[in-house]
């Protein structure tokens, strides 16, 4: 019998049986199933998402066979699925009252504990299950496992329960598919590519080996070798669409941005795309000075998500280097607007707004990023440094002098407060500051010409610099 007519078959069968259970049900008749078709069109239910058909006919099963454990397993899993947690471990106890060795009471009960966050308790669970299964299911418990330990943040056991998994089937593909989201996650590069590597020798077409082995590069820098291993993998199988764009991100640290757009393109085709590869491929015509292009692609992300502050950024960026001020600062505003507690995009406007000789908004805008990010010493300097030019040279001081508090004593700072307060008049206590900026580090004097080329002029800064020269 061919494929086909073993399928057509089995959907033949599980109809039938499906029909004269609801018939049985609708007529109230009794009716005899064998254990293994009641078994089957439970099934049949729940993948079909049929839920309360699918407890009628667990229940129905209980009536005929009020003593197997296996059909209390059942309906515990019909009732987890309607999320009726505490009735579902009711079952658990009455299946393990009349078979306490059968495993899945055990994988039940342990996602019955992660529901409610009890992994400890979820491990102790998987644990007994590994006690009492056949040594060929070992592998699908310590996936398990592994998934608890994930949900701890405790990757070293997480690694080692799909490593143990792996031992026991070097073919498991729910251990590999783990293991790459582990090696990432955890950072465990170098153990990741240990064990790929070992895997692939035993079995050279486990495209998920290759695949991990890629990231495992990836995350090392090695970017060169994660393309080589991102080769095999599309090699093996072409359609495994996660790594493409992994390739092209490999490609995109090498600054090799026409591959990358090629990989990300290929990502689009072959999965259900997301802002990120399209704001991926934006990057990569921005950086290739296809502006417009690179801006499609950024639209593009933003349609896929609306609320992606960091396209509108670069869109923004994009008609800054086309000079193109106004279309830059609406988009400016709006990322902003996303992200409130964004001090670069406060910035990149403020700038914006200085170049437009608007000093007012530029300043508002300084001053939302310092207090977003008061730690940020440039930020300050920025800021300061445009007060003492729109003439409040007090004010300038004081930003210094709230500079120094946040980001403490830094003789960038004391320059900038010196020079701050020589220009507000007060050349004593500017004195003061430049000798204290000179204390700290006379080497770096230079910056204060760079904030303050007047100051090149000015003969008490001059004396002052030539007798820490001495």
């Amino acid at each position: 019998m061919f494929k086909g007519e073993a399928w057509e078959q089995e959907g033949r069968e599980i109809r039938e049986l499906v029909s004269r259970f609801e018939r049985a049900i609708a007529e109230q008749a009794s009716a005899f199933f064998e254990e293994d078709d009641l078994e089957r069109i439970i099934e049949h239910y729940q993948d079909h998402h049929r839920l309360d058909l699918a407890l009628q006919a667990a229940e129905y099963a209980l009536e005929l066979n009020p003593y197997n454990a296996l059909f209390y397993v059942r309906h515990a899993d019909v009732l987890f699925e309607m999320r009726r947690f505490e009735e579902a471990w009711a079952s658990t106890e009455q299946a393990a009252a009349f078979d306490p060795s059968e495993v899945e009471i055990y994988y039940l009960r342990a996602d019955l504990h992660v529901q409610k966050e009890e992994f400890r308790e979820a491990l102790g669970c998987l644990e007994e299950a590994l006690m009492r299964a056949d040594a060929e299911d070992h592998d699908q418990i310590l996936v398990e496992m592994a998934e608890v330990y994930g949900d701890l943040a405790d990757f070293d056991r997480m690694f080692d329960s799909l490593r143990q998994a792996l031992e026991h089937n070097i073919h498991s593909e729910d251990a590999l598919q783990k293991l790459a989201y582990c090696v990432d996650i955890a950072e465990k590069y170098e153990e990741g590519i240990a064990l790929c590597q070992g895997l692939i020798d035993h079995n050279p077409y486990a495209h998920m080996a290759w695949y991990t082995l890629g990231k495992a590069y990836t995350g090392m820098g090695l970017y060169e070798k994660a393309i080589d291993a991102y080769g095999f993998v599309q090699a093996i199988d072409e359609h495994f669409g996660p790594v493409y764009r992994d390739l092209g991100e490999a490609w995109f640290r090498l600054g090799q941005y026409r591959e990358a757009i090629e990989a990300f393109l290929q990502a689009v085709d072959r999965e259900e795309p997301d802002d990120a590869v399209f704001f991926r491929i934006g990057l990569c015509r921005e950086q290739l000075g296809e502006l417009a292009g690179a801006r499609h692609h950024y639209r593009k992300a933003i349609q896929a998500d609306p609320y992606n502050d960091e396209a509108q950024y670069r869109i923004g960026c994009t008609y800054l280097a086309e000079n193109q001020s106004d279309m830059a600062l609406r988009h400016f505003r709006k990322a902003a607007d996303m992200a409130p507690e964004n001090a670069e995009y406060r910035i990149e406007l403020g700038r914006l707004y200085q170049k437009l000789d608007d000093d007012q908004r530029a300043l508002l805008s300084y001053r939302e990023a310092l207090r977003l990010r008061p730690d940020y010493v440039a930020h300050w300097v920025r800021y300061s440094r445009l007060l003492y030019d729109t003439g409040d040279r007090k004010a300038a001081a004081q930003a210094a002098e709230e500079a120094m508090a946040h980001c403490g004593d830094m003789a960038l700072l004391f320059y900038l407060h010196g020079a701050c307060l020589l220009g507000s008049g007060d050349r004593r206590e500017g004195v003061r500051s430049l000798e204290r900026a000179m204390d700290l580090d006379a080497a770096s004097h230079p910056v204060l010409f760079e904030l303050f080329p007047d100051l090149e002029k000015d003969p008490l800064v001059l004396d002052l610099i030539d007798q820490y020269n001495r």
